[in-house]
């Protein structure tokens, strides 16, 4: 997709993110995914920026694993030594470049995980792009998109709870970029929205 849609997506992704992430109980909490998924769905049916509107797809409702507070990881960030960009492969084959925010690294089913972080502009939260062990069965075969505030310190949230899919898992016209190879996950992430078809 381009980057004025994903941000537009970003936003939609990330509504109510400051109450998520700042005001965690675990009733609250769930409510609040839930309430935000529907909502969700709304803009997806109705919105004249949503792919299915523009594309006059038919849309029916997403499908998510349940609300899951553990897969709200708390994980050690690390800014990288020095500024550097990785470019992505899309669904379209058209490039695209993104600064390297970081690294997150956490501890998940046993097994350590880091995922690379990446800049989409200035005064945006983070982009984490990734697949994991659902990949292909009951995720989108192409990974997963995440966003995460811009840490102030060494942690970093990564909620997958609030993981979805891109455009292109809906309407092909749509060019999204593929996750880096550092960012395939060896455990499957249960969390977050399911396969559309």
């Amino acid at each position: 997709m381009s980057k004025v849609v994903y941000i537009i997506l970003l936003v939609l992704g990330v509504a109510g993110g400051y109450f998520l992430y700042h005001h965690y109980h675990q009733n609250d909490y769930v409510a609040a995914i839930e309430a935000h998924r529907n909502q969700k769905d709304i803009w997806l049916a109705n919105d004249e920026a949503s792919p299915f509107v523009k594309t006059n797809t038919p849309f029916k409702r997403l499908r998510y694993y349940p609300v899951d507070p553990a897969y709200r990881i708390r994980a050690h960030f690390e800014p990288p030594t020095q500024r550097d960009s990785i470019t992505l492969t899309t669904s379209t084959g058209e490039p695209q470049t993104y600064l390297i925010a970081g690294s997150a690294h956490f501890r998940l089913q046993g097994q350590n995980c880091s995922l690379l972080v990446l800049y989409v502009g200035p005064g945006e939260n983070l982009f984490v792009p990734f697949m994991d062990a659902t990949s292909g069965k009951t995720t989108y075969g192409a990974g997963r998109y995440l966003e995460a505030p811009r840490p102030d310190s060494d942690e970093i949230i990564l909620d997958f709870n609030l993981a979805y899919n891109p455009y292109c898992a809906y309407v092909d016209a749509y060019t999204c970029p593929f996750p880096p190879r550092q960012n395939i996950l060896p455990v499957a992430i249960e969390a977050g929205e399911k396969n559309y078809h």
